[in-house]
């Protein structure tokens, strides 16, 4: 054999190794994408977190430059909408907003929940004169995009509903490329069968984020209300501290978001993002909780005191006072006996200024009783507060 026909089949024999090494290595790499769209269905909580990580992973397996997620909702009437649910397109920068809209045959995402079969579209400005859709070009004319290839797939759930559509746009030669419309014909490449099948097997596994969904929505709606329904438990056992609760969770959870707003000082470091804030918030109105569990003579209790104490602590102060009238008339006697004749008010006055100062005295004592049993310190004179006068109380 000729050296040059040797070496033309080893240059093809190489290039046809390479060839088949860059398809090995992109076949792991899109096996390594659903691998990870598994794991994060498993794991991941938030939703959106999820939905985002969907659709990047759906366009790196098909080097597709934007991809929308739509989920089939049921209106207030009864009649199923197609949420746009997340969205992502490299080449142009849009903000997103989330929208619903009519689920019928014109639109390609609605046409494929509807008929329950994948879309493949090699230009959207050119479209099969057969199919019922049509293509909005009004995202393109908003923002300045051109629209040329699609591949839409239906999500499926296990029990074989079509809970939603994920939507692919403009399959790229090279993932990072960004798209112009005088470059998409260049840059632009049709989607392929095996993206048809990845995207497939990807769009059943996120069928589950809906369910999912609906299930923390429903997991969240009732803690929610058992929540509430402590919180009515706790003030309805304590009515004297309604609404105690609440302001706690208001105040606790304002000065967190103030601290967010923190970028100096020795706070600046603190921050809480919306999870960590949620729980503070549990937290602060659950606070009280223990107040289920307290007996009704102690939680409802509005002084220090039980009424019960108060009237025993009266029973003393009152034989206290009464000592000290019995004591007064005593000696008052005696000394009526000792001078022999009846007593006049310059007799009496030592003996009358003793008495009033004890009696003092005891009405001071009592007062402050009557002020270390209110919660608050209160020492304005009650119906309970004996009268500045000899007597019983």
């Amino acid at each position: 054999m000729p050296r040059t026909n040797l070496a033309r089949e080893n240059v093809a024999l190489k290039a046809r190794v390479a060839a088949l090494e860059e398809g090995d290595r992109r076949t792991r790499e899109r096996m390594a994408e659903v691998n990870r769209i598994g794991i994060a269905l498993s794991s991941e909580r938030d939703m959106d977190t999820l939905q985002d990580l969907i659709l990047h992973s759906c366009r790196q397996i098909t080097n597709a430059d934007a991809a929308t997620l739509y989920l089939v909702e049921e209106s207030e009437d009864g009649h199923r909408m197609l949420r746009f649910a997340w969205s992502q397109t490299h080449s142009v920068d849009v903000p997103f907003s989330t929208f619903k809209m009519p689920l019928i045959e014109k639109s390609i995402a609605g046409f494929t929940v509807l008929s329950g079969r994948a879309q493949v579209v090699e230009d959207a400005y050119n479209l099969p004169v057969d199919v019922p859709f049509g293509f909005n070009g009004s995202f393109d004319e908003q923002h300045g995009y051109r629209t040329r290839s699609m591949l839409c797939v239906p999500m499926r759930n296990h029990d074989g509903e079509i809970v939603g559509a994920i939507q692919l746009i403009n399959a790229k030669r090279m993932y990072d490329t960004r798209l112009t419309p005088s470059s998409v014909e260049r840059e632009g490449i049709p989607f392929e069968n095996v993206h048809l099948d990845l995207i497939q097997s990807i769009a059943s596994q996120a069928a589950v984020v809906p369910v999912n969904k609906n299930l923390l929505d429903a997991i969240q709606n009732l803690f929610d209300g058992f929540v509430k329904a402590s919180v009515t438990a706790i003030e309805s056992r304590d009515p004297t501290t309604y609404g105690h609760s609440g302001r706690v969770a208001a105040l606790t959870v304002g000065l967190a978001e103030a601290l967010n707003e923190v970028g100096r000082g020795k706070y600046a470091d603190v921050s809480f993002d919306e999870e960590r804030l949620k729980e503070l918030r549990y937290a602060c109105l659950l606070h009280d909780f223990g107040k289920v569990g307290v007996r009704e003579h102690v939680l409802v209790k509005e002084k220090k005191l039980y009424p019960a104490n108060m009237e025993l602590l009266k029973a003393r102060f009152a034989f206290v006072q009464r000592s000290i009238q019995q004591s007064y008339t005593e000696k008052m006697l005696l000394l009526a006996m000792e001078l022999r004749r009846e007593l006049h008010e310059h007799d009496c006055h030592t003996l009358d200024n003793t008495v009033k100062q004890a009696d003092g005295n005891l009405r001071e004592r009592w007062e402050e009783v009557i002020a270390a049993k209110n919660p608050t310190g209160n020492t304005e004179v009650t119906a309970e507060t004996p009268a500045h006068h000899a007597g019983p109380f």
